[in-house]
């Protein structure tokens, strides 16, 4: 249950061991620590403060915008764990999270929120959040939205928490700042956004997917990591002649940058619940053999259809055989250890004979085709040629 408590400065909201304050004069050294913290300054906004100086500023500021709000004036708050989540601290409260609103004026407003290093992990986030948008949707407010840098994870696991919708990528969203590796402006930075009405609940509004490790004889799903290695390896992959003819939408140039951001892609799609990303590894070396992704998930997990492309190093070994054979027991085998799908289906190009032994090997059916369904690389128009299988068809999950 939510307390709620009128003080000098704006209202003081408490409940699940956190409450809100409006900031005050002992609040400056949690200020400087987020202000001087190495993740607060790469990904946040909320505490842009270096020095004590700043520090009182910013709280003298946000006093001033608590007694005399305004349509467009941010609601900031300093967010306090209760002492049994502190380990004892002994004051009764520690200041831990600083929480914003900033509104649009018409009915609408973004949130922000940095929190203490040592304080990460205790859900203060999403607890500090879920006590200032009931405390805004309450008062009027009607719409909250959520913004964050592309890459951000944990501001994306905060919002994902609380009920926003599923985050979309928009280029260019944020500003940029500093240099990159070439000294040069680095320029625009893609960003996230969602949103949340007020009438809608304040918990998860659709799954965000992990990526499960699956086993088979001498093969080895895993995600995939954004080391060198696994970099190269899509590189080699996304700038092999085979490969470019049947991925015909494969940026070129294709270097490192195409590869993060490939991989960045799947592990979106997982946040928005509509994808699961593995990388086919050897089992022995864990080295990367292809990728295999499920995808076009829906809400209610019914359906979803795999791709696939393999390192030209692993072609013909009857590795990606291996991988689909798991991944389909992993998706069409029932809950919990696997997603329930009814169904799950395969497109190739008609020519692109590799794929389609792969389908039929691993225990799809040919269902169909699409007649002119693809251009390939060199402007070429073929069929797609679609798969399926049925969970009712699987038998025991396989193990490779």
């Amino acid at each position: 249950m939510t307390k709620e408590g009128a003080t000098v400065g704006g209202p003081v909201l408490e409940g699940d061991g956190v409450r809100l304050v409006p900031p005050g004069s002992g609040h400056t050294d949690l200020l400087l620590a987020l202000g001087h913290d190495e993740q607060c300054r790469r990904w946040g906004d909320a505490v842009p403060v270096r020095d004590a100086t700043s520090a009182r500023s910013w709280v003298r500021v946000a006093q001033e915008r608590w007694d005399d709000p305004g349509p467009w004036t941010p609601w900031q708050w300093v967010a306090e764990l209760a002492d049994d989540d502190t380990a004892g601290a002994g004051s009764g409260w520690r200041p831990g999270a600083v929480v914003e609103l900033r509104p649009d004026g018409h009915g609408a407003a973004e949130v922000g929120y940095a929190v203490h290093p040592d304080l990460r992990g205790r859900a203060l986030a999403a607890r500090s959040l879920d006590l200032a948008l009931g405390y805004a949707f309450a008062t009027g407010l009607r719409v909250a939205r959520w913004r964050a840098e592309a890459g951000n994870w944990a501001s994306a696991r905060v919002a994902w928490q609380l009920g926003f919708s599923a985050p979309q990528q928009v280029r260019g969203l944020l500003a940029g700042g500093g240099q990159d590796a070439g000294g040069q402006d680095a320029g625009p930075r893609d960003g996230w956004v969602a949103s949340l009405a007020h009438d809608e609940p304040r918990r998860p509004a659709h799954r965000w997917l992990e990526v499960p490790e699956l086993r088979g004889a001498g093969v080895l799903l895993r995600a995939w990591r954004d080391d060198d290695d696994d970099v190269d390896r899509v590189v080699q992959t996304c700038t092999d002649p085979r490969s470019l003819q049947y991925l015909p939408d494969l940026p070129t140039p294709y270097g490192p940058a195409q590869a993060h951001g490939y991989l960045a892609g799947l592990r979106l799609a997982a946040a928005q619940g509509s994808g699961i990303g593995w990388c086919v590894a050897d089992a022995a070396t864990g080295r990367a053999c292809g990728s295999l992704d499920l995808r076009g998930l829906d809400p209610s997990l019914t359906a979803g259809e795999l791709g696939c492309w393999t390192h030209p190093e692993a072609r013909g070994r009857g590795v990606m055989t291996r991988a689909v054979r798991l991944a389909l027991g992993y998706a069409l085998g029932p809950a919990p250890d696997g997603l329930g799908l009814r169904r799950v289906g395969w497109r190739a190009a008609a020519s692109n004979t590799a794929s389609r032994r792969v389908a039929t090997a691993a225990g799809l059916r040919e269902v169909g085709r699409d007649r002119d369904g693809e251009r390939l690389r060199d402007g070429t128009v073929e069929d797609f040629v679609r798969y399926d299988v049925l969970a009712a068809e699987m038998g025991p999950p396989a193990r490779g």
